[in-house]
Protein backbone atom coordinates (compact mmCIF):
# COMPACT_ATOMS: atom_id res chain seq x y z
CA UNK A 1 0.00 0.00 0.00
CA UNK A 2 1.39 3.40 -0.88
CA UNK A 3 1.84 5.72 1.83
CA UNK A 4 1.38 9.45 1.43
CA UNK A 5 1.04 12.22 4.27
CA UNK A 6 -2.34 14.10 3.40
CA UNK A 7 -1.79 16.82 6.53
CA UNK A 8 0.09 19.53 6.58
CA UNK A 9 2.50 22.14 9.63
CA UNK A 10 1.67 24.95 11.73
CA UNK A 11 3.58 27.68 13.48
CA UNK A 12 4.16 26.99 16.82
CA UNK A 13 1.82 29.68 18.08
CA UNK A 14 -0.78 32.11 17.21
CA UNK A 15 -3.04 31.54 13.87
CA UNK A 16 -1.82 29.83 10.33
CA UNK A 17 -1.68 31.71 7.36
CA UNK A 18 -3.15 30.90 4.74
CA UNK A 19 -0.39 28.74 2.55
CA UNK A 20 0.40 27.78 -0.95
CA UNK A 21 1.39 29.27 -4.69
CA UNK A 22 -2.28 31.20 -5.20
CA UNK A 23 -4.33 30.77 -8.25
CA UNK A 24 -5.21 34.04 -7.83
CA UNK A 25 -8.91 35.42 -7.33
CA UNK A 26 -11.69 32.93 -7.94
CA UNK A 27 -15.68 34.27 -8.08
CA UNK A 28 -18.42 31.51 -6.45
CA UNK A 29 -21.93 31.71 -7.84
CA UNK A 30 -23.22 33.95 -5.00
CA UNK A 31 -20.40 36.66 -5.51
CA UNK A 32 -17.40 35.67 -3.32
CA UNK A 33 -14.46 36.21 -4.41
CA UNK A 34 -11.25 34.24 -3.19
CA UNK A 35 -8.43 36.41 -3.04
CA UNK A 36 -4.68 35.95 -1.62
CA UNK A 37 -4.51 36.55 2.26
CA UNK A 38 -8.45 37.44 2.79
CA UNK A 39 -9.55 33.71 4.44
CA UNK A 40 -13.45 33.58 4.69
CA UNK A 41 -16.29 31.39 4.04
CA UNK A 42 -16.79 29.49 1.38
CA UNK A 43 -12.93 29.77 1.59
CA UNK A 44 -10.36 29.21 4.45
CA UNK A 45 -11.52 30.19 7.70
CA UNK A 46 -8.42 31.43 10.55
CA UNK A 47 -6.84 28.22 12.33
CA UNK A 48 -6.01 28.57 15.94
CA UNK A 49 -3.07 27.22 17.71
CA UNK A 50 -3.40 24.59 20.86
CA UNK A 51 -0.84 25.96 23.46
CA UNK A 52 1.07 23.01 24.65
CA UNK A 53 -0.37 20.24 26.64
CA UNK A 54 0.59 19.37 30.02
CA UNK A 55 1.00 15.64 30.72
CA UNK A 56 1.41 13.75 33.40
CA UNK A 57 1.38 9.56 33.72
CA UNK A 58 -2.37 9.85 34.25
CA UNK A 59 -3.88 13.44 32.96
CA UNK A 60 -3.38 15.44 29.93
CA UNK A 61 -4.19 19.20 30.12
CA UNK A 62 -4.88 20.84 27.10
CA UNK A 63 -5.18 25.22 26.68
CA UNK A 64 -6.93 26.50 23.95
CA UNK A 65 -7.03 30.21 21.81
CA UNK A 66 -10.20 32.57 21.99
CA UNK A 67 -12.25 31.73 19.44
CA UNK A 68 -12.56 34.58 16.11
CA UNK A 69 -15.63 35.29 16.75
CA UNK A 70 -17.71 37.78 19.47
CA UNK A 71 -18.69 35.96 22.87
CA UNK A 72 -22.31 34.61 22.25
CA UNK A 73 -24.68 31.78 24.08
CA UNK A 74 -25.97 30.08 21.10
CA UNK A 75 -28.44 28.12 23.08
CA UNK A 76 -29.93 31.07 25.32
CA UNK A 77 -29.81 33.50 21.92
CA UNK A 78 -29.70 31.16 18.99
CA UNK A 79 -27.96 30.67 16.55
CA UNK A 80 -24.63 31.90 18.30
CA UNK A 81 -22.01 34.29 16.48
CA UNK A 82 -20.19 31.66 15.19
CA UNK A 83 -22.90 30.64 12.60
CA UNK A 84 -21.68 32.05 9.08
CA UNK A 85 -23.60 33.21 6.25
CA UNK A 86 -25.25 30.29 3.62
CA UNK A 87 -23.09 30.87 0.63
CA UNK A 88 -24.62 28.81 -2.37
CA UNK A 89 -21.21 27.99 -3.91
CA UNK A 90 -18.72 25.13 -3.43
CA UNK A 91 -15.77 26.36 -1.17
CA UNK A 92 -12.11 27.05 -2.02
CA UNK A 93 -8.51 25.85 -1.17
CA UNK A 94 -6.11 28.16 0.63
CA UNK A 95 -4.90 28.71 -3.00
CA UNK A 96 -7.97 29.84 -3.98
CA UNK A 97 -8.79 26.95 -6.07
CA UNK A 98 -12.54 25.82 -6.39
CA UNK A 99 -13.10 22.69 -4.71
CA UNK A 100 -16.08 20.89 -6.78
CA UNK A 101 -18.36 18.58 -5.40
CA UNK A 102 -18.43 20.78 -1.73
CA UNK A 103 -21.59 22.18 -2.10
CA UNK A 104 -24.18 19.46 -0.49
CA UNK A 105 -27.18 21.63 -0.98
CA UNK A 106 -28.93 24.73 -3.38
CA UNK A 107 -32.59 26.03 -2.85
CA UNK A 108 -33.27 24.18 -6.55
CA UNK A 109 -31.17 21.14 -5.98
CA UNK A 110 -31.58 19.75 -2.53
CA UNK A 111 -29.57 16.27 -3.38
CA UNK A 112 -26.76 18.22 -5.08
CA UNK A 113 -24.31 15.59 -4.83
CA UNK A 114 -26.30 12.33 -5.94
CA UNK A 115 -29.31 11.40 -7.82
CA UNK A 116 -32.17 9.69 -6.28
CA UNK A 117 -31.41 6.14 -4.69
CA UNK A 118 -32.16 2.79 -5.99
CA UNK A 119 -34.33 1.20 -3.08
CA UNK A 120 -34.80 -2.33 -2.96
CA UNK A 121 -36.76 -4.64 -0.25
CA UNK A 122 -34.12 -7.18 1.95
CA UNK A 123 -34.53 -9.41 4.55
CA UNK A 124 -34.57 -6.52 8.06
CA UNK A 125 -33.74 -9.85 10.74
CA UNK A 126 -30.54 -8.45 12.94
CA UNK A 127 -27.86 -9.44 14.91
CA UNK A 128 -29.91 -8.76 18.06
CA UNK A 129 -33.32 -10.27 16.73
CA UNK A 130 -30.95 -13.89 16.14
CA UNK A 131 -29.06 -13.04 19.17
CA UNK A 132 -32.40 -13.22 21.66
CA UNK A 133 -33.36 -16.09 19.49
CA UNK A 134 -30.52 -18.26 20.21
CA UNK A 135 -30.43 -17.26 23.66
CA UNK A 136 -34.05 -18.42 23.79
CA UNK A 137 -33.18 -21.90 22.45
CA UNK A 138 -30.25 -22.57 24.52
CA UNK A 139 -32.40 -22.23 27.59
CA UNK A 140 -35.09 -24.08 26.16
CA UNK A 141 -33.41 -26.76 25.35
CA UNK A 142 -31.35 -27.18 28.50
CA UNK A 143 -34.11 -27.19 30.47
CA UNK A 144 -35.50 -30.05 28.61
CA UNK A 145 -32.48 -31.83 28.08
CA UNK A 146 -29.20 -32.10 25.94
CA UNK A 147 -28.68 -27.94 25.27
CA UNK A 148 -28.99 -26.93 21.26
CA UNK A 149 -25.40 -26.81 20.49
CA UNK A 150 -26.84 -25.24 16.54
CA UNK A 151 -28.07 -22.20 18.55
CA UNK A 152 -24.85 -21.93 20.38
CA UNK A 153 -22.91 -22.08 17.22
CA UNK A 154 -25.63 -19.84 15.16
CA UNK A 155 -24.38 -17.59 18.11
CA UNK A 156 -20.55 -17.44 18.32
CA UNK A 157 -21.25 -17.02 13.98
CA UNK A 158 -22.95 -13.73 14.51
CA UNK A 159 -20.21 -12.55 17.09
CA UNK A 160 -17.52 -13.99 14.76
CA UNK A 161 -19.10 -12.34 11.74
CA UNK A 162 -18.81 -16.19 10.21
CA UNK A 163 -21.70 -16.84 6.79
CA UNK A 164 -24.43 -17.00 7.94
CA UNK A 165 -27.09 -18.44 5.22
CA UNK A 166 -29.99 -16.22 4.26
CA UNK A 167 -29.12 -13.02 6.40
CA UNK A 168 -28.11 -9.67 4.97
CA UNK A 169 -25.34 -8.78 8.09
CA UNK A 170 -23.86 -12.09 6.95
CA UNK A 171 -19.89 -11.08 7.55
CA UNK A 172 -20.40 -8.35 9.77
CA UNK A 173 -18.80 -9.56 13.04
CA UNK A 174 -20.07 -7.84 16.67
CA UNK A 175 -16.47 -8.78 17.70
CA UNK A 176 -14.25 -5.87 15.95
CA UNK A 177 -11.36 -7.57 15.31
CA UNK A 178 -11.40 -7.60 11.40
CA UNK A 179 -10.38 -4.07 10.65
CA UNK A 180 -7.02 -5.17 9.04
CA UNK A 181 -9.54 -6.71 6.41
CA UNK A 182 -11.92 -3.90 5.81
CA UNK A 183 -9.85 -2.03 3.23
CA UNK A 184 -10.78 -0.51 -0.51
CA UNK A 185 -7.25 -0.72 -2.22
CA UNK A 186 -6.50 1.16 -5.15
CA UNK A 187 -7.33 -1.65 -7.33
CA UNK A 188 -10.72 -1.80 -5.88
CA UNK A 189 -11.33 1.49 -7.61
CA UNK A 190 -12.90 1.07 -10.92
CA UNK A 191 -11.62 3.95 -13.24
CA UNK A 192 -13.41 5.60 -16.06
CA UNK A 193 -11.43 6.89 -19.29
CA UNK A 194 -12.61 9.07 -22.49
CA UNK A 195 -11.85 7.72 -25.75
CA UNK A 196 -8.28 9.13 -25.59
CA UNK A 197 -7.99 6.62 -22.37
CA UNK A 198 -7.81 9.54 -19.78
CA UNK A 199 -8.62 9.43 -16.30
CA UNK A 200 -12.06 11.50 -16.11
CA UNK A 201 -13.18 10.03 -13.03
CA UNK A 202 -13.55 6.84 -10.65
CA UNK A 203 -15.92 4.56 -8.54
CA UNK A 204 -15.74 2.85 -5.76
CA UNK A 205 -18.18 0.91 -3.26
CA UNK A 206 -18.70 0.41 0.40
CA UNK A 207 -21.42 -0.70 2.90
CA UNK A 208 -22.89 -0.52 5.94
CA UNK A 209 -25.63 -2.33 7.76
CA UNK A 210 -27.99 -0.30 10.06
CA UNK A 211 -29.65 -1.92 13.02
CA UNK A 212 -30.58 -0.48 16.74
CA UNK A 213 -28.15 1.87 17.68
CA UNK A 214 -25.72 0.27 15.33
CA UNK A 215 -23.80 1.15 12.45
CA UNK A 216 -21.20 -1.72 10.63
CA UNK A 217 -19.02 -0.94 7.46
CA UNK A 218 -17.09 -2.92 5.34
CA UNK A 219 -14.56 -0.39 5.25
CA UNK A 220 -12.15 1.33 7.42
CA UNK A 221 -9.26 2.48 5.00
CA UNK A 222 -9.42 4.15 1.68
CA UNK A 223 -7.37 3.98 -0.27
CA UNK A 224 -7.92 6.42 -3.62
CA UNK A 225 -5.68 6.12 -6.32
CA UNK A 226 -3.02 8.35 -8.02
CA UNK A 227 -5.13 9.01 -10.71
CA UNK A 228 -7.92 10.26 -8.68
CA UNK A 229 -5.80 12.66 -6.86
CA UNK A 230 -7.32 15.67 -9.23
CA UNK A 231 -10.12 14.28 -10.43
CA UNK A 232 -13.81 14.37 -8.79
CA UNK A 233 -14.79 10.41 -8.49
CA UNK A 234 -18.21 8.98 -6.71
CA UNK A 235 -18.56 6.80 -4.17
CA UNK A 236 -21.26 4.27 -4.00
CA UNK A 237 -22.75 3.60 -0.65
CA UNK A 238 -25.05 0.37 -0.25
CA UNK A 239 -26.67 0.83 2.43
CA UNK A 240 -28.69 -2.19 4.63
CA UNK A 241 -31.70 -0.80 6.83
CA UNK A 242 -32.40 -3.92 9.26
CA UNK A 243 -34.48 -4.20 12.11
CA UNK A 244 -35.05 -0.74 14.21
CA UNK A 245 -32.59 0.75 11.63
CA UNK A 246 -34.58 3.45 10.43
CA UNK A 247 -32.29 6.57 10.04
CA UNK A 248 -31.64 9.82 7.56
CA UNK A 249 -28.51 8.49 5.53
CA UNK A 250 -26.13 11.68 6.14
CA UNK A 251 -22.24 10.84 5.57
CA UNK A 252 -20.23 13.67 6.78
CA UNK A 253 -17.29 13.84 4.79
CA UNK A 254 -13.89 15.83 5.98
CA UNK A 255 -11.43 17.32 3.94
CA UNK A 256 -7.77 18.63 4.32
CA UNK A 257 -6.63 21.51 2.99
CA UNK A 258 -3.59 20.69 0.25
CA UNK A 259 -2.84 24.50 -0.61
CA UNK A 260 -1.32 24.48 3.55
CA UNK A 261 1.39 22.47 4.63
CA UNK A 262 2.70 22.45 8.13
CA UNK A 263 5.29 20.51 9.86
CA UNK A 264 4.66 18.75 12.98
CA UNK A 265 7.09 18.77 16.14
CA UNK A 266 8.47 15.16 14.55
CA UNK A 267 9.20 16.88 11.54
CA UNK A 268 6.21 14.94 9.70
CA UNK A 269 4.83 16.83 7.23
CA UNK A 270 0.80 17.77 7.46
CA UNK A 271 -1.99 19.42 5.72
CA UNK A 272 -4.33 21.68 8.02
CA UNK A 273 -8.29 21.06 8.13
CA UNK A 274 -10.39 22.83 5.37
CA UNK A 275 -14.36 21.85 5.44
CA UNK A 276 -16.41 19.12 6.84
CA UNK A 277 -20.04 18.88 5.17
CA UNK A 278 -22.96 15.98 4.80
CA UNK A 279 -23.08 14.93 1.60
CA UNK A 280 -26.86 14.06 1.93
CA UNK A 281 -29.89 13.64 4.29
CA UNK A 282 -32.07 10.87 2.88
CA UNK A 283 -34.57 8.82 4.92
CA UNK A 284 -33.80 5.18 4.68
CA UNK A 285 -36.63 2.50 5.73
CA UNK A 286 -36.86 -0.43 7.85
CA UNK A 287 -36.26 -3.55 5.33
CA UNK A 288 -34.83 -2.03 2.39
CA UNK A 289 -31.44 -1.87 0.69
CA UNK A 290 -30.30 2.11 -0.35
CA UNK A 291 -28.07 2.82 -3.07
CA UNK A 292 -26.39 6.23 -3.08
CA UNK A 293 -23.78 7.80 -5.67
CA UNK A 294 -22.09 10.45 -4.12
CA UNK A 295 -20.49 12.81 -5.75
CA UNK A 296 -16.85 13.43 -3.90
CA UNK A 297 -13.96 16.07 -4.30
CA UNK A 298 -10.72 15.39 -6.04
CA UNK A 299 -9.14 12.87 -4.12
CA UNK A 300 -6.06 14.60 -2.64
CA UNK A 301 -8.51 16.47 -0.28
CA UNK A 302 -9.88 13.94 1.00
CA UNK A 303 -9.93 13.18 4.87
CA UNK A 304 -12.37 10.54 6.30
CA UNK A 305 -15.99 9.67 5.83
CA UNK A 306 -17.94 10.00 9.01
CA UNK A 307 -21.37 7.73 8.62
CA UNK A 308 -23.47 8.90 11.33
CA UNK A 309 -27.26 8.12 12.48
CA UNK A 310 -29.03 11.36 13.36
CA UNK A 311 -31.97 9.73 15.00
CA UNK A 312 -29.61 7.76 17.66
CA UNK A 313 -26.60 9.59 17.94
CA UNK A 314 -23.95 8.61 19.58
CA UNK A 315 -23.55 5.81 19.27
CA UNK A 316 -25.11 5.15 15.80
CA UNK A 317 -21.63 5.97 13.72
CA UNK A 318 -19.31 4.44 11.54
CA UNK A 319 -15.97 5.90 10.20
CA UNK A 320 -13.69 5.57 6.97
CA UNK A 321 -10.38 7.18 6.79
CA UNK A 322 -7.97 8.43 4.09
CA UNK A 323 -5.43 4.83 3.91
CA UNK A 324 -2.84 7.14 2.92
CA UNK A 325 -2.49 9.17 6.31
CA UNK A 326 -0.22 8.54 8.61
CA UNK A 327 0.56 8.85 12.50
CA UNK A 328 3.58 9.68 13.66
CA UNK A 329 4.90 8.40 10.43
CA UNK A 330 2.87 5.19 10.90
CA UNK A 331 0.72 4.42 8.07
CA UNK A 332 -2.90 3.77 9.69
CA UNK A 333 -4.10 0.69 8.91
CA UNK A 334 -0.45 -0.66 10.19
CA UNK A 335 -1.71 0.13 13.67
CA UNK A 336 -4.73 -2.36 13.16
CA UNK A 337 -2.32 -4.92 11.93
CA UNK A 338 0.12 -4.64 14.68
CA UNK A 339 -2.78 -5.33 17.22
CA UNK A 340 -4.69 -8.04 14.88
CA UNK A 341 -2.69 -9.30 12.12
CA UNK A 342 -2.81 -9.17 9.09
CA UNK A 343 -5.45 -11.44 7.95
CA UNK A 344 -7.33 -12.71 11.18
CA UNK A 345 -8.96 -14.91 9.38
CA UNK A 346 -6.44 -16.50 7.85
CA UNK A 347 -7.37 -19.99 10.61
CA UNK A 348 -8.58 -20.55 12.88
CA UNK A 349 -5.74 -19.83 15.23
CA UNK A 350 -5.07 -16.54 13.90
CA UNK A 351 -8.86 -15.58 14.61
CA UNK A 352 -8.35 -16.59 18.37
CA UNK A 353 -5.37 -14.79 18.76
CA UNK A 354 -6.74 -11.65 17.25
CA UNK A 355 -9.71 -11.73 19.61
CA UNK A 356 -7.92 -12.04 22.66
CA UNK A 357 -6.68 -8.75 22.21
CA UNK A 358 -10.29 -7.35 22.90
CA UNK A 359 -11.21 -6.49 26.10
CA UNK A 360 -12.20 -9.59 28.79
CA UNK A 361 -14.68 -6.58 29.72
CA UNK A 362 -16.37 -5.95 26.27
CA UNK A 363 -19.74 -7.22 25.87
CA UNK A 364 -19.30 -8.86 22.72
CA UNK A 365 -16.62 -10.78 24.15
CA UNK A 366 -18.14 -11.41 27.44
CA UNK A 367 -21.01 -12.98 25.11
CA UNK A 368 -19.12 -15.12 22.99
CA UNK A 369 -16.98 -16.27 26.03
CA UNK A 370 -19.72 -17.36 27.65
CA UNK A 371 -21.36 -19.27 24.73
CA UNK A 372 -18.00 -20.90 24.45
CA UNK A 373 -18.35 -22.27 27.86
CA UNK A 374 -21.88 -23.28 26.89
CA UNK A 375 -20.51 -24.96 23.75
CA UNK A 376 -18.18 -26.93 25.42
CA UNK A 377 -20.05 -28.21 28.72
CA UNK A 378 -22.76 -29.11 26.17
CA UNK A 379 -19.91 -31.22 24.22
CA UNK A 380 -18.80 -33.44 26.93
CA UNK A 381 -19.63 -37.13 26.69
CA UNK A 382 -22.79 -38.37 28.64
CA UNK A 383 -26.25 -37.62 29.94
CA UNK A 384 -27.56 -33.94 30.51
CA UNK A 385 -26.95 -34.22 34.55
CA UNK A 386 -27.70 -31.82 37.20
CA UNK A 387 -24.73 -30.20 37.95
CA UNK A 388 -23.95 -29.87 33.73
CA UNK A 389 -27.55 -27.81 33.13
CA UNK A 390 -26.55 -25.65 36.24
CA UNK A 391 -23.50 -24.85 34.79
CA UNK A 392 -25.00 -23.97 31.27
CA UNK A 393 -27.28 -21.85 32.96
CA UNK A 394 -25.13 -19.47 34.76
CA UNK A 395 -23.20 -18.95 31.57
CA UNK A 396 -26.52 -18.45 29.59
CA UNK A 397 -26.83 -15.67 32.49
CA UNK A 398 -23.93 -13.93 31.98
CA UNK A 399 -24.18 -13.84 28.08
CA UNK A 400 -27.98 -12.28 28.68
CA UNK A 401 -26.61 -9.78 30.99
CA UNK A 402 -23.38 -9.06 28.45
CA UNK A 403 -25.94 -8.72 25.70
CA UNK A 404 -27.67 -6.10 27.78
CA UNK A 405 -24.64 -3.95 27.82
CA UNK A 406 -23.82 -4.27 24.27
CA UNK A 407 -27.30 -3.39 23.22
CA UNK A 408 -26.27 0.35 24.53
CA UNK A 409 -23.51 2.21 24.27
CA UNK A 410 -24.56 5.29 25.95
CA UNK A 411 -24.31 3.94 29.61
CA UNK A 412 -21.10 2.14 30.92
CA UNK A 413 -21.01 -2.00 30.69
CA UNK A 414 -20.45 -3.87 34.07
CA UNK A 415 -17.31 -3.23 35.61
CA UNK A 416 -16.77 0.22 35.36
CA UNK A 417 -18.13 3.29 37.32
CA UNK A 418 -19.18 6.62 36.45
CA UNK A 419 -15.70 9.08 37.58
CA UNK A 420 -18.53 11.56 39.85
CA UNK A 421 -15.28 14.95 39.06
CA UNK A 422 -15.67 14.34 34.96
CA UNK A 423 -18.04 15.22 32.37
CA UNK A 424 -18.25 12.29 30.85
CA UNK A 425 -16.61 8.69 31.65
CA UNK A 426 -15.62 6.90 28.17
CA UNK A 427 -14.55 3.17 27.68
CA UNK A 428 -12.91 1.96 24.86
CA UNK A 429 -14.03 -1.82 24.38
CA UNK A 430 -14.11 -4.22 21.68
CA UNK A 431 -12.27 -1.08 19.28
CA UNK A 432 -15.46 0.81 19.67
CA UNK A 433 -15.78 3.46 22.82
CA UNK A 434 -18.82 3.33 25.69
CA UNK A 435 -19.51 6.33 27.22
CA UNK A 436 -22.35 7.76 30.17
CA UNK A 437 -22.34 11.43 31.13
CA UNK A 438 -23.11 13.76 33.81
CA UNK A 439 -25.92 15.33 31.72
CA UNK A 440 -29.78 15.62 31.12
CA UNK A 441 -30.58 12.93 28.90
CA UNK A 442 -32.73 14.82 26.00
CA UNK A 443 -35.32 12.71 23.88
CA UNK A 444 -36.59 15.14 20.72
CA UNK A 445 -38.78 11.72 19.57
CA UNK A 446 -35.90 10.80 17.08
CA UNK A 447 -33.75 8.50 19.65
CA UNK A 448 -31.39 9.25 22.71
CA UNK A 449 -29.27 12.45 21.96
CA UNK A 450 -26.64 12.85 24.52
CA UNK A 451 -26.08 16.64 25.31
CA UNK A 452 -23.55 18.17 27.30
CA UNK A 453 -25.67 21.15 29.01
CA UNK A 454 -23.05 23.15 30.85
CA UNK A 455 -20.48 24.24 27.51
CA UNK A 456 -23.09 26.95 26.40
CA UNK A 457 -20.58 29.62 26.34
CA UNK A 458 -16.48 30.38 26.64
CA UNK A 459 -15.00 29.87 28.92
CA UNK A 460 -15.30 26.58 30.10
CA UNK A 461 -13.15 23.34 31.20
CA UNK A 462 -14.31 19.91 30.01
CA UNK A 463 -13.28 17.04 32.09
CA UNK A 464 -13.19 13.19 30.56
CA UNK A 465 -12.34 10.30 32.18
CA UNK A 466 -10.72 7.97 29.48
CA UNK A 467 -10.86 3.96 30.12
CA UNK A 468 -8.87 1.55 28.35
CA UNK A 469 -10.23 -2.29 28.40
CA UNK A 470 -8.29 -3.66 25.56
CA UNK A 471 -5.17 -5.23 25.18
CA UNK A 472 -4.05 -2.30 23.05
CA UNK A 473 -2.64 1.30 23.20
CA UNK A 474 -5.07 3.50 22.22
CA UNK A 475 -5.59 7.04 21.18
CA UNK A 476 -7.55 9.82 22.00
CA UNK A 477 -8.54 12.77 19.51
CA UNK A 478 -11.13 15.34 19.96
CA UNK A 479 -12.30 17.73 17.14
CA UNK A 480 -14.59 20.97 17.32
CA UNK A 481 -17.17 20.87 14.72
CA UNK A 482 -17.49 24.69 14.03
CA UNK A 483 -17.59 26.26 17.09
CA UNK A 484 -14.14 27.90 16.60
CA UNK A 485 -13.85 28.33 13.14
CA UNK A 486 -17.65 28.92 11.92
CA UNK A 487 -20.46 26.31 10.53
CA UNK A 488 -22.74 26.65 8.07
CA UNK A 489 -26.49 25.76 8.30
CA UNK A 490 -28.39 24.74 4.93
CA UNK A 491 -31.83 23.60 5.86
CA UNK A 492 -34.07 21.56 4.01
CA UNK A 493 -37.79 19.52 4.86
CA UNK A 494 -37.49 16.06 4.29
CA UNK A 495 -41.42 15.85 5.65
CA UNK A 496 -42.17 14.72 2.08
CA UNK A 497 -40.03 12.32 2.18
CA UNK A 498 -41.05 11.04 5.58
CA UNK A 499 -37.64 12.05 7.02
CA UNK A 500 -36.87 13.81 10.25
CA UNK A 501 -38.45 17.15 9.14
CA UNK A 502 -38.18 20.06 11.01
CA UNK A 503 -34.71 18.64 12.65
CA UNK A 504 -33.51 17.91 9.12
CA UNK A 505 -30.65 20.07 8.21
CA UNK A 506 -27.23 20.35 6.23
CA UNK A 507 -24.55 21.61 7.21
CA UNK A 508 -20.53 22.93 6.85
CA UNK A 509 -18.25 23.46 8.94
CA UNK A 510 -14.95 24.87 9.18
CA UNK A 511 -13.59 21.77 11.80
CA UNK A 512 -10.38 21.97 13.96
CA UNK A 513 -8.85 19.30 16.62
CA UNK A 514 -9.16 20.11 20.34
CA UNK A 515 -6.79 17.55 21.85
CA UNK A 516 -4.37 14.52 20.45
CA UNK A 517 -3.92 15.40 16.78
CA UNK A 518 -0.54 16.37 15.72
CA UNK A 519 1.05 19.34 14.81
CA UNK A 520 -2.24 21.11 16.44
CA UNK A 521 -1.64 19.61 19.93
CA UNK A 522 2.14 18.35 19.97
CA UNK A 523 1.41 15.19 21.83
CA UNK A 524 -0.37 12.32 21.08
CA UNK A 525 -2.79 11.37 23.78
CA UNK A 526 -2.57 7.84 24.07
CA UNK A 527 -4.37 5.38 27.08
CA UNK A 528 -1.92 2.36 27.71
CA UNK A 529 -3.56 -1.27 27.70
CA UNK A 530 -5.53 -3.25 30.01
CA UNK A 531 -3.48 -4.56 32.89
CA UNK A 532 -5.28 -7.25 33.38
CA UNK A 533 -8.77 -9.35 33.51
CA UNK A 534 -9.77 -6.49 35.47
CA UNK A 535 -7.59 -3.98 35.66
CA UNK A 536 -8.27 -1.41 33.01
CA UNK A 537 -5.91 1.90 32.37
CA UNK A 538 -7.50 5.23 32.24
CA UNK A 539 -6.42 9.11 31.39
CA UNK A 540 -8.14 12.23 32.55
CA UNK A 541 -8.53 14.84 29.75
CA UNK A 542 -8.91 17.99 30.18
CA UNK A 543 -9.67 20.77 27.79
CA UNK A 544 -9.63 23.96 28.53
CA UNK A 545 -11.93 25.66 26.06
CA UNK A 546 -11.99 29.80 24.90
CA UNK A 547 -15.21 29.44 22.46
CA UNK A 548 -18.69 28.64 21.92
CA UNK A 549 -19.86 25.81 20.66
CA UNK A 550 -21.56 25.45 17.57
CA UNK A 551 -25.66 24.48 17.97
CA UNK A 552 -24.99 21.62 15.62
CA UNK A 553 -22.36 19.59 17.42
CA UNK A 554 -20.39 20.43 20.72
CA UNK A 555 -17.48 17.41 20.30
CA UNK A 556 -16.64 15.05 18.17
CA UNK A 557 -14.37 12.08 19.96
CA UNK A 558 -12.58 9.07 18.81
CA UNK A 559 -9.55 6.97 18.34
CA UNK A 560 -7.97 7.86 15.77
CA UNK A 561 -5.34 4.73 15.64
CA UNK A 562 -9.01 2.27 15.76
CA UNK A 563 -11.34 4.72 14.27
CA UNK A 564 -13.86 2.73 12.93
CA UNK A 565 -16.77 2.62 15.54
CA UNK A 566 -14.84 4.07 17.84
CA UNK A 567 -16.72 6.89 17.93
CA UNK A 568 -18.74 9.30 21.00
CA UNK A 569 -19.89 12.49 20.43
CA UNK A 570 -21.53 15.26 22.10
CA UNK A 571 -24.43 17.46 20.95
Amino acid sequence: MKTRSLFSHIAATGLLAVGGLFAGPAAAQDGFVCTPGTPGHPGVQPRPMLMPPVQTDTKTTVQYAEGMFPPSNPFLDPPGSNLLPNANSNVFDGACNEVPNTLPSTPDNPYNLHPDPVVTPINPTSPTQDLDAVFQAIEESNEAGPVDLDAVRLGIDILEGNPIPDRVYSGFPLLHYTGPLKVKNADDFTLIRDAQGNVTGGNVSVRHIWYDNHIEGDTMFMEIPDELMEIPWTMTFVEDTLFRGHDDFSPFAMFFDTAAEVVGPNGQIQNPPMVAFDQTFFPMEEGTRSVFDIAMPPGKYYNLTYTWGWRWHPPRVQAIENARKVRNFVPLRQFEVDVFGENPRASELKKLQAISKIGHLAPAKRMWSALQSIRFIGALPGPATHGRRLLIRRALEEARAAFQDWKFRTKLPRGFELDPNSHVTLVYLNNTIYGQINAKVANMGVGPVRELDEWETRPFQYKARVYNGDHYIRGYVAVDFGGWRGWENQFQSTIPLAGSGAWFTFGRVHFMPLAGMPPFDPFIIRIDRAKGLGQPSFRDIEINLNHDPSRRLRMYQFDPEHHDVAVWSFH
